[in-house]
């Protein structure tokens, strides 16, 4: 029973800080239904990294290497934020094609960006977008593909906070 109410209260945290970006395109690839199920069923980290709900997650999209990151709280304190998450992969044409698509969907009324283009395609990305809540937005964008002789590695990151964008640029230097 205590198990349930506090499998309860982690769901209604984690629905919270969806929130803020459940109007961005990019939230379907930085939410994995099946890790929120698996972790609903009291998965270890473990039963994770070797369940079909990871396999199915990469199937699903065809890449490799996925790694889904959330980090909130105290951690996040010293760099001005409330919420990071991240994903990280290495992606098929058509997943990087799309992910580049719904970034570029999502950025298109920010109140200020960094770009950098490669082979027409966008290989570099900060954006802000506008605030929820008083909290200011973040997308930052990577993909080394665009890259020769990278390890092909694309980073897609929302986070939350206080934190200015000069900041941000300070942490993700190119």
């Amino acid at each position: 029973m205590i198990r349930r109410i506090f499998t309860l209260a982690i769901c209604s945290v984690l629905s919270l800080v969806l929130c803020a970006q459940r109007d961005l395109r990019i939230a379907e690839y930085l939410t994995c239904k099946d890790y929120a199920s698996a972790k609903s069923s009291s998965m270890t980290k473990d039963e994770w990294n070797n369940s079909r709900h990871k396999h199915s997650w990469i199937n699903k999209y065809g890449c490799k290497d996925v790694t889904l990151l959330l980090i909130q709280g105290k951690e996040l304190s010293d760099y001005r934020l409330d919420v990071f998450k991240s994903l990280t992969l290495i992606p098929s044409d058509s997943i990087s094609q799309d992910i580049e698509k719904r970034v570029m969907d999502d950025v298109g009324g920010s109140i200020s960006h960094e770009l950098n283009y490669r082979d027409s395609c966008l290989y570099y990305g900060l954006f802000q977008l506008s605030p929820v809540k008083g909290k200011k937005r973040y997308i930052f964008y990577r993909n080394n593909a665009m890259v020769p002789n990278s390890d092909g590695v694309l980073t897609l990151i929302y986070m939350e906070g206080s934190a200015s964008i000069a900041q941000l640029r300070k942490m993700f230097k190119k």
